[in-house]
């Protein structure tokens, strides 16, 4: 009885999302950014706690400082940006290319005044430690890819998040990969 309430349930839906109505698209939409965030936390607890295993507390604890201290800069460099983007790509959909190419300046330019005061600030708060400072510089480096995540919210805004999902997954999936495979390796 309750099998074939569940299949009729899901019968329904895939019906509507069929249909094409805005309403089966946002539902469609909720369900892949669900989906999202639920694999990204899982594999990346994974991939963290074999990581934190690998390096240990005196290591674990030099990367989590890096990475707190850029986070400090990159919260400064983004400042709401991508949601006012969303709200301007909503209200104004025939500028998408202007406000696009605006918001992806901004991001790029926060992002990298972000890595220039991860790294003075690492250089004033351990001189002394080669290794916190390099380690700040590469975690700051690596997040510039972040200023792409506006491709994400130029989807989002068009109601198309399927596309950002499995390419985010796919990406996250090869890098989570790569890192266990280190840790395996020990490299």
């Amino acid at each position: 009885m309750i099998k074939t309430g569940i299949i009729k349930t899901i019968s329904n839906l895939k019906a509507s999302f069929r249909s094409g109505d805005k309403k089966s698209r946002v539902i469609a939409n909720i369900c892949w950014l669900f989906f999202d965030k639920t694999y990204s936390i899982a594999i990346g607890l994974v991939a963290s706690v074999f990581v934190a295993r690998y390096l240990g507390p005196d290591l674990q604890g030099v990367l989590t400082w890096g990475t707190s201290l850029y986070i400090l800069f990159a919260v400064m460099g983004t400042m709401a940006i991508d949601e006012i983007m969303v709200c301007d790509l909503i209200r104004e959909p025939e500028k998408e290319h202007e406000i696009f190419g605006t918001t992806l300046v901004l991001r790029v330019s926060g992002a990298i005044l972000a890595i220039a005061g991860t790294f003075i600030v690492a250089a004033v708060l351990r001189p002394e430690s080669h290794m916190a400072r390099t380690v700040a510089l590469i975690v700051s480096v690596a997040h510039i890819a972040n200023a792409a995540s506006i491709v994400n919210k130029l989807n989002d805004a068009q109601i198309k998040s399927k596309f950002n999902v499995v390419a985010a997954n796919i990406s996250l999936t090869i890098i989570v990969a790569a890192k266990l495979l280190f840790v395996y390796f020990k490299c």
